[in-house]
């Protein structure tokens, strides 16, 4: 599905766009901009914009995009004015959909004005309604009403005879009007082009009359409406007016302008009443169309109008394929064409007269895989020469003049084409108005091979094995076959008898990418085996091949030639298979003659190939002799025999080839001849490519041929009967060994034409299509051509009365009418046959051989009944005569009849009170009237008029109706009321319906009080039934009624309703508002309040509002009415504010009716603190093998808490490798720091290759916050130390032994070592120094060839050198040697050191003994070991006497110690020790719990050894004690003490603690349960506090219950009567109620009740039994007393009454209150109260406002109290926690745009202008609601919901409390009746959690430590939450 190349919608309706697409493997599909097509592969899609632009994905292929309604204002250019196109991709290629260009129109209030027409009594008049031009093209007349009768005349082709709309224009024309038409007034009816019909339909504001005026003299006609050029769509309706005005009445006829020939008068059918209807519009109705009218007088001037039929742009690929296939190296050409309309185009000329663009350049764009191509322009029909890849060309094809259209073909050239140029293409075509594409899939078809890896040359002993392999690619793949010498590899085989030997043997295998690799195996190469192998890669594109020689040491060899055959004339290339090397000369020779390079023959003594040019069966047939020599003399010799053949050549026919032309039925034949080559020759015949078989003697398909040989030498082909069948080429083909020859020539047979398909007499009704089939044959090919003779009668001709024939007519599709086409076949198409095209047609077929052909036929066209000129609808008053005229046309005899409604079958006659009456109208129609005298309501319905004929009958329908005036409105009502403004609401009289519409409506009203005279409005739309009442006083009573009237006069008023206006919000705004911060997050505001005659109700708080300086709008929240100071001032502390942050604050009073005017804002910033979140992207980077580049980001602005002054950088070491003493040592140092002032920072002096730990923290002027994460790099390597010592040893006579200690800084991994040797004494030089390299891993090395003599040097020089990456280190010290060796010499070469080394792993340490020592002992801390000994996994091992080691392997912290290796013989010894360290992980941890409380725990711990390596770090775990997931916090190295936050009070916790070093993590240390303090609430003191009954409902007191450091979480209240063996559960999470009432119990009914109180420390439960009152509300006595199983004493009707102060919930949905919350509860509750009228024996949970008035002063006066205490004597949370009146007043959220910036105090507003709608009955004398907040709550009494009349907010700012004022009165509340609401779709209705229990150490209320608007942010819309609440 791909989208509409436009798309238009209102901001008010939106819309939805699809975009699928299909496709294997399955596409994805994404939308995109239409702007980011480009060459580059990254593509992004369109992302949602919230409110604006959204997506919905029903799967990976098939995406919509959706854009809601929207409000004016958010209109968004780059949104709803921009293109989009849709993209799917696939592993198979890429695809874009075409443009598809988005238009949103906005919505504005218009008035449109209908315009009064006028005309000559009998003429037409003309009505046009005027609408607005800046926005009359989105603006569409629907329909015209008729006022008074209520008559809707709808755009029709046609029309009902007297009205007629037309389609487009709208305007309405009136036929043959008369002074009746006077008095009719008009109104017209438009609505947005885009909506949906019926939606938001309008009336005119006036109606239009028409002026009739009698004619004075006589006029000639004239045309008064005309238009120039009219643009229709393909395949729609269109309908052309022309009105004429004259007298006598002016007649109109249409004709078609035909190019060539005469005016085509249109038939009346089609043009009727001045309306030329033109229906299914196609390219061949695009003409110039001429009205004419005419009269007694003269003749008007012409009106001509030029129609252009629009056709959608389309693009089409040529080849029309889906998938293409082109071979590789080809080039690829693929072709778009397209229809271009010049004529969409206008210009205007000097003229003033629309006309057409000359030149029209479109857009032409190709695209691979959704990429553009560049391209590269070459002119068409030229060979290209531009080397670019892809190249485009174009060819403009012109169509006929009329037509106006354009064929342009754009082809794109892909040279070379590989497989990279595989993938879908795409032709976009762009023009000023649309886009339109078409694609392709283009694959690689055949491919030649190539080859991508071959073999070398190679010379070889006998005997090894020989692998020969290439690889070659291309499409199929390739088979890949070996040639030795030329020659197959199985000839080779064959001749030397290896066939079954396998030792030589082919394989190939075919790679899933196409690849072919072919292998020759060779398993032991043999002398013969040599030669010129050659890999042949081979498909049906082609071929590639490789050769390359494999030379075997041997004697000469010749392998056997096969024999050759050749052609003559031809060069014969033959080369000598030649085996053995090396090869000395290669010879040929043929008999005694030896072969010499010449003009003849051609010869290389290197390869053995013999060229012999241009061969000869004399000459050149025999034996030659190849002969090959060698260095040594050897020779091999071998014979080769060459054939020669020579090919046919074959004589020309007998005739020439423009002499085949013969007649038909004559004999003839063509003889073939071959004048040379080689026998036997084979011939055989093709008939145009076909072959003409042997056999019996018949050719295949031919009858009358025969196919002879005449001699060995020739062949002929004989024709017994000449026919049309014979006609074509004939081929003569010789073929022997040598080759083929060829010869053809062209056979014609001349046939006179001949019928296929003969016309024949035809008949046709009118309007009907018609295809006559005239099809002949005959060579030459015969051209048919029609010409018809009309009828005169069906012409207009006056001149006779008979069918007179006039001059025939030749039918072209040039000169022809544009429905009636002649096709190439000779086919006659009449697409809608009309009278006029009656007559005689002939079709005639010529081919200038014999007679012509000619067929005459007749086309009849009859004519069935059709009705003209009749008014279909009629409305008369009740009493009047009623007259309804049917005339009809059409063939005679006619036949008229009447009936009433299409269910009844007996026709009409006349009586008494129906008359019917027919009359003959002019030139072949008939009238009948049926007249009703004395009409009637019953007369009211449909009467039919049938009409019939032979060739058909045909209804229709008039519709009367008989007018009285209307009933009265119903159900008047009150909708919505203001201080100034009320809305009333009616349904229509029941009487009302479509036969007698209501033409209008009228309100009446006036004053309660005063009575007297009703006033009244003008008169309203009957289309709507409801009205604002403006202009009314505020708080005033008004009585007012509704009076319906139709066109029959008005009705009686509707009962009267009665209305009370409101009140109106405050007047001014509160003053002197100041705020001064007092810390980093709260700012102190004081203020004046406004003065109480601003009031304008009973003052209930201030709505607060802050935002931040750069924020755009304010964040309110709500302020109870607040005691004043003594000067007049009101003060709060605004807490939990963004730190270091610039904030602005107005403030504003509110009443029940609204809120007042802003005050003037005031500013304030907070105070700074340290940042709350470390520096981000904390990178390094090693710049030298001493420093470390670090860069870094500030941490993010909203958690910075100020300015950052600077940052400080810590560093510090890890242990580098390899592990020494000294790096642990360096490691174990303290963390070094740096301050600095940017973001990067550059660390030097530090050590080469090795780690360091890198964290940031930021510092602002209060501190430093928290560590960045932490970073670690490595430096660079530098070059090495010298090695620490070096020693030489005598090891043999001329032998020593060289060991050397490793560096004491190796700065990186050593490579290697060089040692170097110098000899000493007598002069030597630096040039003699030896040097060895040992390996890194090795610190001894052995040298031999010493020299002892007197005369070699005395002594020599010994140092090293180490390497690493670096490069080479400085050298060892220098040792001086001299060899000296004795027997008894004996000497360790190794050195002891410190080794550092992890646990669990494995060490040896070397003991290189030089010497043969008579005992090798290792030692352990003084301690002997034994050899091998496996005691404490200690083993010595040695290879001899002379040299060992010790492994240690799973090192522990125990290894650690001394290792000494000694070695004695006699009284000679020498050791060496190790001093290893072995590094653990460090002990688990003490861990000790020190303090605790409600929602803390405090820690502290030890570690007693940390192994060996510093501690860097600790990892604390904790969890709940009774399981769950663990959570983990990472602490500092340097961290003794914690404590862990944010705990639930009265838990018990599970807690462990972990350190690490560089080896690893230590165990867990001691795991503690530690339990923060606080317990389950106390029950209330006495019964009395916590419940109380009365007859009809049982109280339960909730804030009786006393919290002991645990919030209480939720209540559960269960209830069951005494006897009852189950429970009612009323709610099991009852939150923020301090009362509720279980309504619906009976009275003097003994009841058990139990209340939960739920907190984190525990549930704490307690039962009740308790018996209500009786009726008269005294305690029962024992007697009286019910109880299960007894009979209830029947309620009394007081105890079924809603009382008024109450709003009553059933019991079975508090739970679903209390899990939606205090916000939803409050729309929840009007809801459940329409529901109580279903379910009124169901048990209730009440929520009042209002227990009684004493109550409510009491607890207004507790919660002002309460309130001052908390916000003024500076009380602590848990006092006000605890306490039992203390407030619950929270904070509530509506900026859903400031969450992320100001936390804890979001409210909605309450807009001034807008006034509440309660369905509660108002209090006579309300109370003070001074003291309760918007919501109803006040501290210390229970939630109330239900209050007295008052404002809300808008709907835009809904809450739930507005939901009860939307369906007030409703028994139930439906899912319509919710998406009825008008609540914006992205709208969060429940602001926050109201009433959610404070946090442990907060203040209950909001002003110093409400919860943050995170804890209440809105998480569903109110539609689903509603619903929710419901359904639970």
């Amino acid at each position: 599905m791909e989208p509409p190349a436009w798309l238009e919608f209102t901001n008010q309706t939106g819309a939805t766009v699809w975009c699928a697409a299909a496709g294997h493997p399955q596409p994805t599909v994404m939308w995109m901009a239409a702007s980011e097509m480009s060459t580059s592969s990254s593509t992004t899609s369109v992302a949602e914009i919230a409110g604006l632009r959204r997506l919905a994905n029903s799967a990976g292929h098939n995406v919509s995009l959706i854009f809601p309604p929207f409000a004016a204002t958010a209109y968004r250019p780059d949104v709803h004015s921009t293109a989009y196109r849709c993209r799917a991709s696939s592993p198979a290629g890429t695809i874009l959909s075409r443009e598809m260009r988005l238009r949103s129109v906005l919505v504005q209030s218009y008035e449109t004005q209908a315009v009064a027409g006028s005309a000559v009594k009998g003429g037409i008049a003309v009505l046009r309604c005027a609408i607005p031009p800046a926005i009359k093209n989105d603006i569409k007349v629907t329909a015209w009403i008729q006022e008074f009768t209520g008559l809707t005349i709808f755009p029709s082709l046609q029309g009902d005879g007297k009205h007629h709309m037309l389609p487009g224009s709208g305007d309405l024309y009136l036929y043959g009007v008369d002074k009746s038409d006077i008095r009719a007034a008009y109104r017209c009816r438009t609505q947005h082009r885009l909506h949906a019909a019926g939606f938001h339909q309008q009336l005119s504001a006036n109606t239009a009359t028409i002026a009739v005026s009698e004619p004075s003299s006589v006029v000639g006609p004239t045309v008064n409406v005309k238009t120039s050029s009219i643009q229709v769509t393909l395949n729609e309706n269109i309908a052309i007016p022309c009105v004429a005005q004259g007298y006598p009445i002016p007649e109109i006829r249409w004709y078609r302008l035909e190019s060539d020939g005469p005016p085509t008068p249109m038939e009346e059918s089609t043009a009727s009443f001045g309306v030329l209807v033109l229906e299914n519009v196609q390219p061949e109705d695009e003409a110039t169309y001429r009205c004419t009218a005419a009269n007694s007088v003269g003749q008007s001037l012409p009106y001509d109008v030029r129609l252009e039929v629009v056709e959608p742009l389309k693009a089409k690929l040529r080849p029309d394929k889906a998938v293409l296939r082109i071979n590789q190296g080809q080039t690829a050409q693929i072709e778009c064409s397209f229809q271009l309309d010049l004529q969409n185009h206008h210009y205007r000329n000097t003229n003033g007269l629309a006309g057409h663009s000359s030149t029209v350049r479109p857009i032409i764009k190709w695209l691979k895989d959704g990429l553009i191509v560049t391209t590269s322009t070459v002119v068409a029909d030229t060979n290209p020469s531009s080397s670019s890849k892809y190249q485009q060309s174009a060819v403009l094809i012109s169509r006929a003049s009329t037509s106006g259209q354009q064929e342009q073909i754009w082809s794109l050239r892909i040279s070379n084409f590989q497989r990279a140029d595989e993938g879908i293409y795409q032709c976009f075509v762009y023009t000023d108005k649309e886009s339109a594409q078409s694609s392709v899939r283009l694959l690689l078809g055949e491919a030649a091979p190539q080859m991508v890896h071959t073999f070398n040359e190679q010379t070889l002993v006998p005997g090894p094995f020989v692998t020969l392999r290439c690889t070659a690619i291309g499409n199929p793949p390739p088979d890949i076959t070996w040639l030795l010498d030329k020659q197959p590899l199985s000839f080779q085989q064959q001749q030397q008898q290896l066939i079954h030997s396998a030792r030589i043997s082919q394989s190939q295998i075919v790679s899933a990418g196409g690849e072919t690799t072919g292998h020759l195996n060779i398993s032991s190469a043999q002398v013969e085996d040599g030669g010129e192998y050659t890999c042949v890669a081979k498909n049906p594109a082609g071929e590639a091949s490789h050769s390359s020689r494999l030379n075997i040491y041997g004697l000469p060899y010749i392998r056997n030639m096969p024999k050759m055959t050749s052609v003559a004339d031809a060069d014969v290339s033959i080369k000598c298979p030649v085996a053995g090397y090396p090869i000395m000369e290669i010879s040929w020779s043929r008999g005694e003659e030896i072969l010499r390079s010449g003009n003849k023959y051609t010869l290389d003594h290197q390869t053995g190939i013999l060229v012999i040019k241009s061969v000869s069966q004399a000459g050149d047939k025999g034996v030659y002799t190849c002969t090959v020599r060698d260095r040594q003399g050897h020779t091999a010799r071998r014979d080769f025999t060459l054939d020669v053949v020579v090919p046919p050549r074959m004589d020309a026919f007998g005739h020439r080839e423009e002499e085949q032309i013969l007649k038909q039925g004559i004999r003839t034949r063509l003889l073939c001849g071959v004048s040379q080559g080689d026998k036997p020759l084979e011939f055989s015949w093709t008939k145009d490519g076909y072959p003409v078989l042997f056999g019996s003697g018949e050719g295949a398909g031919l009858p009358a041929v025969n196919v002879r040989e005449v001699d060995a030498d020739s062949s002929a082909l004989t024709f017994t009967n000449l026919s049309a069948i014979h006609s074509g080429r004939y081929e003569c083909v010789a073929r022997n060994a040598a080759g083929v020859a060829r010869q053809n020539t062209r056979l014609f047979v001349q046939v006179p034409p001949f019928w296929i398909v003969e016309p024949r007499d035809v008949s046709v009704l009118a309007g009907q299509p018609l295809t006559v089939h005239c099809q002949a044959d005959g060579y030459p090919k015969p051209n048919v051509t029609w010409t018809w003779t009309p009828n005169t009668a069906f012409l207009g001709s006056s001149s006779s009365s008979n069918q007179e024939t006039t001059a025939s007519h030749v039918l072209t599709n040039r000169t022809s009418p544009a429905f009636l086409r002649v096709m190439e076949n000779g086919t006659l198409i009449i697409r809608s046959a009309r009278k006029s095209l009656q007559g005689r047609y002939s079709c005639r077929a010529v081919n200038r051989i014999g007679q012509d052909l000619i067929a005459t036929i007749s086309i009849t066209v009859h004519v069935g009944p059709r009705f003209r000129d009749s008014l279909s609808r009629l409305a008369v008053k009740r009493d009047a005569q009623a007259s309804l005229h049917c005339r009809v046309e059409g063939d005679v005899p006619l036949h008229l009849a009447w009936r009433r409604s299409s269910s009844s079958t007996s026709l009409l006659s006349s009586n008494y009170r129906l008359r019917i009456q027919e009359k003959e109208a002019p030139p072949s129609g008939l009238v009948s009237t049926l007249t009703i005298i004395g009409t009637q309501v019953e007369d009211t319905g449909i009467y039919i008029c049938i009409a019939s004929n032979s060739h058909g009958q045909v209804e229709r329908d008039f519709q009367l109706t008989v007018l009285e005036p209307p009933e009265q409105p119903r159900h008047l009502q009150v909708q919505e009321t203001s201080s100034r403004r009320v809305t009333l609401s009616w349904l229509a009289p029941s009487s009302a319906n479509t036969y007698n519409p209501l033409i209008a409506y009228i309100v009446q009203y006036r004053e309660s009080k005063h009575g007297g005279t009703w006033q009244e409005t003008d008169n309203l739309s009957a289309y709507s039934t409801n009205y604002s009442l403006e202009g009314l006083q505020p708080s005033t009573s008004y009585q007012a009624r509704i009076v319906a009237e139709t066109s029959a006069g008005r009705g009686p008023p509707s009962d009267p309703v009665v209305i009370t206006t409101y009140g109106e919000p405050p007047g001014t705004c509160p003053s002197d508002l100041r705020a001064v911060p007092v810390s980093s997050s709260s700012i102190r505001l004081t203020w004046t309040a406004i003065n109480g005659n601003s009031w304008h109700s009973n003052l209930i708080g201030y709505h607060l509002g802050f935002r931040q300086d750069n924020a755009m709008s304010y964040n309110f929240t709500t302020v109870p009415l607040m005691d004043q100071q003594s000067n007049g001032q009101l003060e709060l502390t605004l807490s939990q504010l963004r730190k270091a942050t610039k904030f602005l604050i107005v403030v504003r009073a509110f009443n029940r009716y609204g809120e007042g005017p802003l005050s003037a804002p005031s500013s304030a910033v907070t105070f700074e603190d340290v940042p709350s979140a470390g520096p981000q992207s904390l990178r390094c980077s090693t710049s030298s093998w001493q420093s470390i580049e670090v860069t870094w980001q500030a941490p993010p602005a909203s958690e910075q808490n100020g300015i950052i002054q600077h940052y400080r950088l810590h560093y510090e070491i890890m242990a580098p490798p390899p592990l020494t003493v000294e790096a642990v040592v360096s490691a174990a140092s303290a963390p070094q720091m740096k301050t600095v002032d940017g973001i990067y920072a550059t660390l030097t002096g530090l050590s080469a290759h090795s780690a360091y730990r890198i964290r940031i923290e930021a510092v602002t002027r209060i501190g430093a916050g928290p560590f960045s994460a932490s970073v670690t790099c490595l430096t660079d390597e530098a070059v090495p130390k010298a090695p620490a010592d070096v020693k030489a040893f005598s090891s043999g006579t001329n032998s020593a032994d060289i060991c050397w200690a490793i560096p004491a800084q190796t700065n990186g991994q050593i490579l290697h070592y060089t040692v170097n040797i110098k000899a000493g004494g007598h002069g030597t030089s630096n040039s003699n120094v030896q040097r060895h390299t040992v390996p890194g891993s090795q610190t001894y090395y052995q040298v031999d060839a010493l020299h002892t003599s007197s005369t070699q040097p005395a002594f020599y020089e010994i140092w090293v050198t180490a390497t690493n990456r670096a490069g080479i280190g400085d050298k060892s010290k220098i040792i001086r040697f001299s060899p000296n060796y004795k027997a008894n010499n004996l000497a360790v070469c190794s050195f002891g050191r410190r080794v550092v080394q992890l646990w669990r792993s494995s060490i040896d340490l070397p003991c290189h003994v030089v010497g043969n020592p008579v005992q090798l002992n290792w030692t352990y801390n003084g301690k002997l070991m034994e050899h091998k000994s496996t005691d404490d996994q200690k083993e010595f091992t040695g290879k001899n006497k002379t040299n060992g080691y010790t492994s240690l392997t799973d090192l522990k912290r125990s290894d650690t110690g001394n290792y000494t290796c000694s070695v004695t013989t006699g009284f000679v010894i020498d050791s060496i020790t190790y001093q290893l360290i072995v590094l653990v992980p460090p002990d688990p941890p003490v861990l000790h719990v020190f303090q605790t409380n409600a929602q803390q725990i405090q820690m502290q711990w030890k570690v007693e050894d940390d192994g060996g390596s510093p501690v860097r770090g600790f990892l604390l775990h904790w969890r709940l004690a009774e399981g769950g997931d663990w959570e983990e916090r990472e602490l500092d190295r340097l961290a003794t003490s914690t404590q862990l936050d944010n705990l639930r009070c009265g838990t018990r916790y599970q807690i462990y603690v972990t350190s690490h070093n560089a080896v690893g993590t230590s165990g867990p240390s001691n795991s503690m349960t530690a339990r923060t303090k606080g317990d389950a609430p106390l029950v209330p003191s006495s019964t009395s506090a916590a419940l109380s009954a009365n007859s009809s409902h049982i109280t339960v007191f909730l804030n009786g219950w006393q919290e002991r450091g645990c919030p209480i979480r939720s209540f559960g209240v269960d209830f069951k009567m005494d006897g009852e063996a189950y429970w009612t559960t009323v709610s099991d999470d009852i939150q923020n109620l301090s009362v509720i009432f279980i309504e619906d119990v009976q009275p003097s009914t003994a009841y058990h009740l139990k209340v939960r109180a739920k907190t984190s420390a525990g549930i704490v439960t307690v039962e009740y039994d308790l018996v209500t009152l009786d009726h008269m509300g005294i305690a029962p006595t024992p007697d009286r007393i019910n109880r299960a199983g007894r009979q209830l004493l029947p309620p009394t009707s007081s105890n079924n009454s809603m009382d008024s102060g109450h709003v009553i919930l059933p019991w079975w949905l508090i739970g679903a209150v209390s899990a939606v919350g205090t916000a939803s509860l409050l729309g929840l509750v009007v809801a459940c109260s329409c529901l109580y009228k279903t379910r009124s024996e169901s048990r209730r949970l009440v929520a009042s406002a209002l227990p009684s008035e004493s109550t409510l002063a009491e607890g207004m006066n507790n919660a002002n109290n309460t309130w001052n205490k908390s916000h003024k004597s500076g009380s602590t949370p848990a006092d006000r926690n605890s306490s039992k009146r203390s407030s619950t007043y929270e904070l509530q959220s509506y900026s859903g745009d400031q969450h992320d910036d100001i936390y804890p105090y979001a409210t909605f507003e309450l807009h001034r202008d807008h006034h509440p709608r309660s369905p509660v009955k108002m209090l006579d004398n309300p109370p003070d609601f001074t003291r309760l907040n918007k919501y109803g709550h006040h501290g210390g009494i229970g939630t109330h919901i239900k209050l007295p009349l008052r404002p809300p907010p808008t709907w835009s700012e809904l809450s739930t409390i507005e939901i009860e004022r939307h369906f007030q009165g409703s028994p139930t509340v439906s899912d319509s009746d919710l998406e009825s609401l008008p609540i914006p779709p992205d709208y969060a209705h429940d602001r926050g959690q109201l009433g959610r229990p404070p946090r442990q150490g907060m203040n209950s209320s909001f002003i110093t430590n409400g919860p943050g608007l995170k804890d209440y942010a809105s998480k569903s819309t109110l539609n689903k939450r509603f619903s929710k609440t419901l359904s639970s």
